[in-house]
C-alpha cells in the first residue's frame, strides 16, 4: 500500500506500507518540500510526486530504494505529475507546458510519449491509469469546459461518456 501523511508541521511525506511496516518515501532531491506516493505495481515500484520549496511539481519513480525524477522533457515544461504505473513499469501522468496547457504522457524505458486527445478544441488531457495491456484512461476538457473520459489504446482514442449529453465524465 502507498499513500502519504502530514506531520505536525503540515509537511506531507509519502509512505510504503508492507507486511505491517511503514517506510517513509521522501524524494531526496534538495529543496523537496513534500512528497506524495500515489501508485504501486506488483514489483513494488512506486510513483508519485514531489514539490520543491518554490512549488514546482515533479514526478518520481521509486524502485528498490532508488528515486528517479520524472520530468517531461518537452521544452518549457513547468511541472510533471506521475499518476499510475503498471506491472511492465509504464508510468502515466501529466505535465504542464510553458503556456500552462496540460498534456498527458506515458513514460516507458526512459521515453516520454505525449497523450493529447485529438478532439478539436481540447484544452487539456490528463492520463490517470494504465492497465497490464498498456491501455490508458484519463480525461480531457473540451473547448466549452466540459470534461470527458477517454481510453487510449495503441494510438487510438475513444471518448467515454455515459450519455450523449454528458458534461462531466472522469475515468480512473
Amino acid at each position: 500500500v502507498v499513500g502519504y501523511y502530514q506531520d505536525a508541521a503540515y509537511t506531507s511525506h509519502g509512505f510504503l506500507y508492507n507486511n505491517g511496516s511503514y517506510t517513509t518515501l521522501d524524494d531526496p532531491t534538495p529543496g523537496t518540500a513534500y512528497t506524495v506516493a500515489l501508485a504501486i505495481n506488483a514489483s513494488g515500484q512506486v510513483v508519485g510526486n514531489f514539490y520543491n520549496s518554490t512549488g514546482n511539481g515533479h514526478g518520481f519513480l521509486y524502485n528498490n530504494g532508488s528515486y528517479t525524477t520524472l520530468d517531461d522533457p518537452t521544452p518549457g515544461a513547468t511541472g510533471t505529475n506521475a499518476s499510475a504505473i503498471n506491472d511492465a513499469g509504464k508510468v502515466v501522468g501529466g505535465f504542464q507546458d510553458s503556456t500552462g496547457h496540460e498534456h498527458g504522457f506515458i513514460y516507458s524505458n526512459g521515453t516520454y510519449t505525449t497523450l493529447d486527445d485529438p478532439t478539436p478544441g481540447t484544452l487539456l488531457t490528463l492520463a490517470q491509469a494504465i492497465n497490464a495491456s498498456g491501455e490508458v484512461v484519463g480525461y480531457y476538457y473540451d473547448s466549452t469546459g466540459n470534461v470527458h473520459g477517454f481510453l487510449y489504446n495503441n494510438g487510438s482514442y475513444t471518448t467515454l461518456d455515459p450519455t450523449p449529453s454528458t458534461q462531466y465524465s472522469l475515468v480512473f
